[in-house]
């Protein structure tokens, strides 16, 4: 176990927000298994937004979680080079399978500007499609990754979206130096 925490790159520095996702992944791993226990075991209602500066684990965690809860991960980037070379339909097609199922979207306000015929990208517009679907009954978790912090993503995408992301996500800072440049 402890050779898996320094793996992880678990210290003092991190120990709150590790904790807070452990108990996230328990509750999560459990809600999955349909593990029928009292709070907190209970499957979260809501994904997660990890952010802080870069070097710090956000994509890490998120790799692992999607390997260990068996989740599709996307990079924003991606997306918005499917929506470049094929447009809204591309992006459609790419992303409507999982439309009743959780996914995770890493990198957010890191994609490029795109155009496809002549009409602008908009992660906005995807957020808020995840964000109606999570409100329907028993509806699918999205999870996040980004360097933005809440003011930078408001900038990038809007108040609107930055409120739909606080709605279906519960909010996790990471903090520290960039942990690839102590290696």
């Amino acid at each position: 176990y402890a050779k898996r925490l320094k793996q992880l790159k678990y210290d003092d520095r991190n120990k709150q927000t590790f904790n807070a996702l452990a108990e996230y992944c328990a509750r999560y791993n459990a809600g999955r298994l349909l593990v029928d226990e009292p709070p907190p075991y209970r499957m979260p209602e809501r994904g997660l937004l990890l952010f802080g500066a870069h070097g710090l684990g956000k994509s890490e965690f998120l790799s692992r979680f999607a390997a260990m809860m068996d989740i599709e991960i996307f990079d924003a980037r991606d997306i918005a080079w499917e929506f470049q070379v094929g447009g809204a339909a591309a992006v459609d097609a790419m992303l409507r399978p999982h439309n009743n199922a959780d996914i995770i979207i890493d990198d957010i306000g890191n994609e490029d500007e795109a155009l496809s015929f002549g009409n602008a990208f908009s992660m906005a517009t995807i957020l808020d499609k995840r964000y109606r679907l999570w409100s329907m009954p028993n509806g699918p978790r999205t999870f996040l990754a980004s360097n933005a912090d809440r003011a930078a993503i408001e900038k990038l995408y809007g108040k609107a979206a930055l409120s739909r992301i606080q709605g279906m996500c519960d909010v996790v800072e990471f903090y520290g130096p960039d942990r690839r440049s102590e290696r």
